[in-house]
């Protein structure tokens, strides 16, 4: 039957549930997209040109080749809808773990075996009988079925859309329902659709009138869920091509033969529903991943250029309040020490000396702080320029332990140099080498006890590298903030680092400046054992000869 073989191209009646999974995934994801999607999906899609392009052409060559041959176009225009089915069900079935998305699951599990029945109707079309069981009421009764199975699943996959349900269990149940109702046609037992020298059955008249009932009750309950499920365009989409399978099924109610016009009609009504389909589900789906990496990227540039931005004020900031907080602080310490020297006098109560000692250490702290934020400041925004020179570490690193010799009572701590007397010279900059070494060693004293050891070496680690090293045997790094002890402000004893005026940018600092060396930072450390810094710096920095001992 004529009826029976347009009908069952119906499946684009799938199409809607397709184009619903799809807008299910981005529906909520698009409405907290930027505006730069929303510019690209046209605020109606059903005006879109590109939409009716493909579907205009592939009809034009169909009804040519329908003038010649109605067979032939039958089945190329079934052959279309079952693949849509196919690749509907392919693209949900093998995206369902990513995309998570419900709706299009439960459609797809169910679309497949709509692709097998259509499979089945197009097989036993008047004139192709290539299943045992054909002729156009086979054909008809084929359709039948396979429009009621799937104007049902339309209607219930947005109802049972949020239920947690397994794939493989809808696939399973789907599958039953599918082959229960082609053993119903084949049995012999399902009323006839059509009737040779008669046409069109009540039964399948009937059936008909209530498949369109149920796909108006499936486009009410799209809307009715259309917020948790669809984008407002893919909505738009599906729905129409529900639309145009209602008007498919009821051009399949007033032919008598099957290769008539009432037919052809209904066929073409079929392949605008599945392009429909098509293009709200796999298509857009397709598209959507990249429309959202696209937009990601230009929210990442926006970002970036505002972080830069932002970076560039902090810099600027920083750069002038360091000049005019270095400029009070530099009074007070210079008159502080004036005031501790009694340069003009004495001061009369012994205690003001005290006083001006403190005043003078609290400024020096508060120096040093200033530059180590500017030097954060400089390095993390690219302006931090290398003045490198060939260093000899000896000279350099005993100078700086002298300096911790006077700051510190006598015999607090054995600071040891450990150097051959060969060492070779490293390629840096100064100032950058003193401030590493010198906040490693500042860090052992600072958690080590009274009297301990403190080993500064610079000796080969292997395959050309030397490290500048620093070991103490003080209270160690507790082991939930080793791995973190160089991001910024992160302490490895809090409450020590604020007794002794630490805030947690010493060894961020040493880890930047090695950095920008091409230097390796490296820290071994147990909890009340102590700790061992190492920075490792490349082969191509080291330089042999003229080292003096």
């Amino acid at each position: 039957m004529a009826f029976g073989s347009p009908a069952s191209d119906e499946p684009p009646s799938s199409g809607p549930p397709n184009q619903g999974w799809g807008a299910a995934t981005v529906g909520d994801a698009s409405r907290s997209r930027p505006a730069a999607l929303g510019s690209r999906l046209a605020a109606d899609p059903l005006a879109n040109p590109r939409l009716w392009g493909f579907p205009i052409a592939l009809t034009g060559i169909l009804l040519v080749i329908a003038y010649f041959d109605f067979l032939t176009f039958h089945t190329l225009a079934e052959f279309f809808a079952i693949s849509v089915a196919l690749v509907m069900f392919s693209f949900s079935w093998y995206t369902s773990d990513f995309s998570r998305n419900r709706f299009l699951l439960f459609l797809a599990s169910g679309y497949f075996w709509v692709a097998v029945l259509d499979l089945a109707h197009a097989l036993t079309y008047k004139g192709l009988a290539i299943l045992p069981y054909t002729g156009t009421n086979a054909t008809s009764q084929f359709w039948i079925v396979t429009r009621y199975f799937e104007s049902v699943l339309l209607l219930l996959a947005p109802i049972l859309a949020g239920r947690a349900l397994r794939k493989e269990w809808l696939f399973a149940a789907n599958g039953v329902i599918a082959v229960g109702l082609g053993a119903w046609v084949v049995s012999g037992h399902m009323p006839d659709t059509y009737v040779e020298g008669t046409g069109l059955t009540p039964f399948k008249i009937y059936s008909e009138y209530v498949i369109i009932a149920v796909l108006i009750a499936a486009v009410v309950a799209l809307l009715t869920y259309r917020r948790t499920l669809l984008d407002r365009e893919e909505a738009t989409i599906l729905i129409a091509s529900v639309l145009l399978t209602i008007a498919a099924e009821l051009a399949f109610t007033v032919y008598d033969d099957p290769y008539g016009l009432a037919n052809l009609v209904g066929h073409v009504f079929k392949l605008f529903s599945f392009w429909m389909i098509f293009q709200a589900i796999v298509a857009s789906s397709l598209r959507r991943p990249y429309l959202d990496l696209q937009d990601a990227l230009e929210v990442a540039r926006e970002s970036r250029r505002s972080a830069e931005q932002a970076n560039q004020a902090k810099s600027d900031f920083l750069s002038m309040m360091s000049h005019d907080l270095r400029t009070p602080l530099n009074a007070i310490i210079g008159f502080s020490d004036m005031m501790r020297h009694e340069t003009l006098g004495p001061l009369g109560n012994p205690k003001y000396a005290e006083y001006t000692e403190a005043i003078r250490k609290s400024g020096a702290q508060l120096v040093d702080l200033i530059n180590d934020i500017l030097d954060v400041s400089k390095i993390e925004s690219g302006s931090y320029e290398l003045d490198e020179e060939l260093i000899e570490l000896r000279p350099l690193l005993s100078e700086i332990c002298l300096g911790y010799d006077r700051d510190t009572p006598l015999g607090r701590h054995a600071i040891r140099l450990d150097i051959p007397a060969d060492a070779p010279r490293l390629r840096a900059e100064r100032r950058a080498l003193s401030q590493i070494a010198t906040n490693l060693i500042g860090n052992s004293a600072k958690f080590s006890e009274p009297g301990s050891e403190i080993v500064v070496s610079w000796g080969p680690r292997g395959d050309g590298r030397w490290a500048l090293g620093v070991r103490d045997r003080g209270r160690g790094i507790p082991a939930d903030r080793i791995h973190r002890i160089t991001e910024p402000f992160v302490q490895g004893d809090p409450h020590v680092s604020r007794r002794r005026q630490g805030i947690g940018l010493g060894l961020h600092i040493v880890r930047l400046l090695s950095e920008l060396h091409g230097a390796a930072l490296l820290i071994e450390s147990v909890e009340g054992e102590g700790t061992a810094v190492h920075v490792e710096f490349p082969a191509e920095r080291i330089v042999r000869g003229a080292a003096t001992a």
